[in-house]
């Protein structure tokens, strides 16, 4: 039981709950896409009544609801309960301050944000999101969401692959088998829901690789996994299976300011 929620839910609340959630889409957005998506999500949260589920490295955490479907469930007003319950962000806030926000919900703290001042939206926990809204059909806490893993290279980068794996029998395959999370190796945690991985080379989609989600990983020198990636997909296997991230073999992407890689939800 999340310990930042006093549970008292008048006949009232239950009648606005239900007419809440029965209108809602559940729309599941990675940390990344989120940083650089919030205003889209929150808007769609506000406006048409959504649910945003968000995920770190493949597992969902937090879960971005209308304000009034909070105050539907716990009986209580945002602006009725002590900062020890819930603290109160501005939406600008929200793209560059993920981390705090994640650190408040480990906390037992809800995120409220506000738009000029006004509460509309409010991150709470996934675990409380799948005690007190069932009816939104989260998944189990071991249940990991599928995510596809967009890779940015420059010219010069491609270059230096392909010179380091010369003398490899596929030389390509080589290279993108590398990975890795910035100064890091690919998470173990992230790795269960890891579907594809998508390389965009000078501005364009070059090629999307399945992964094998039964097959076994490598790390190497503590910064790079080896990853169990298989052969290029057609352009009809990609839409297939990575539907609604926008990742199109051979259309133009162009990287977020200072992204090379970046994990969408599926």
């Amino acid at each position: 039981m999340w310990g930042f929620v006093l549970v008292v839910v008048s006949l009232r609340g239950c009648r606005r709950l239900w007419e809440v959630v029965g209108v809602v889409a559940v729309v599941w957005r990675s940390s990344e896409q989120l940083r650089t998506g919030f205003s889209a999500a929150r808007k769609a949260v506000v406006s048409a009544g959504d649910v945003v589920v968000v995920t770190w490295e493949g597992h969902a955490e937090a879960v971005l609801v209308p304000v009034g479907m909070w105050e539907a469930v716990t009986g209580s007003a945002v602006d009725g309960v002590g900062e020890d319950e819930v603290v109160v962000f501005s939406a600008s806030q929200v793209p560059l301050g993920l981390a705090k926000v994640r650190a408040a919900l480990d906390g037992g703290v809800a995120v409220a944000v506000a738009a000029h001042g006004v509460v509309k939206a409010v991150f709470v926990p996934v675990g409380w999101a799948r005690e007190m809204l069932p009816e939104l059909g989260l998944p189990p806490e071991d249940v990991p969401q599928e995510e596809v893993l967009v890779v940015y290279r420059s010219r010069r980068r491609v270059a230096a692959l392909a010179a380091e794996f010369a003398g490899a029998a596929d030389v390509v395959w080589e290279g993108d088998r590398r990975l890795s999370a910035g100064p890091t190796v690919i998470p173990v945690r992230g790795r269960a829901g890891l579907v594809a991985v998508a390389f965009v080379e000078d501005g364009r989609v070059a090629r999307v690789r399945a992964v094998d989600r039964a097959g076994e990983w490598t790390d190497v020198s503590g910064t790079v996994s080896l990853a169990p990636v298989g052969e290029c997909l057609t352009a009809q296997q990609v839409e297939a299976l990575l539907p609604g991230t926008g990742v199109v073999l051979g259309a133009e992407r162009v990287a977020p300011p200072g992204v090379w890689r970046e994990f969408l939800a599926v």
